[in-house]
């Protein structure tokens, strides 16, 4: 699985740097611009690939890691059956969460992707407020771009 996710983050690379080989280049600027999809596309498989690199490495090194898949069931169960129910609770809130903040990291990290394709960090140069509001609506939708969802994306 990893060598194939290694292989179609070259092709998804390639397919993302096309993108901007073209004449289609956004405006009169002439400088190669990728397509924000294509490079968040790119950006969430490097971060799917590392995630599961990272997750088979520790894998390895878990101890004991000779024994078989059997014996680690029934010692996992053994130790769930041991567990009171206020630490199987204590448990799941403490996964929900580790859940909840892994899913905000991946969407910050894929909006960091439409961030720098679209240089939408060139915009406002305020921080922490854009031109001293903290979410310039008027600034932000494009009336004329349609379906308007492309204003989340496509638009600085």
């Amino acid at each position: 699985v990893l060598f194939a996710m290694g292989g179609t983050q070259g092709l998804v690379g390639w397919w993302m740097v096309k993108s901007g080989l073209g004449d289609n280049r956004r405006g009169d600027r002439k400088e190669i611009r990728v397509s924000p999809y294509r490079l968040a596309t790119h950006l969430g498989m490097a971060f799917s690939t590392y995630s599961l690199l990272l997750w088979t490495g520790l894998g390895i090194l878990q101890y004991p890691n000779d024994t078989s898949l059997s014996t680690q069931t029934t010692k996992l169960a053994t130790l769930a059956k041991s567990l009171s129910t206020k630490a199987l609770t204590h448990a799941r809130r403490i996964r929900t969460g580790s859940i909840a903040v892994t899913s905000l990291t991946a969407l910050t990290v894929v909006s960091g992707a439409f961030v720098a394709g679209n240089d939408a960090g060139n915009a406002y140069n305020t921080f922490p407020k854009m031109d001293d509001q903290w979410i310039p609506l008027d600034a932000m939708i494009d009336p004329t771009l349609h379906p308007a969802y492309r204003n989340a994306t496509e638009n600085t």
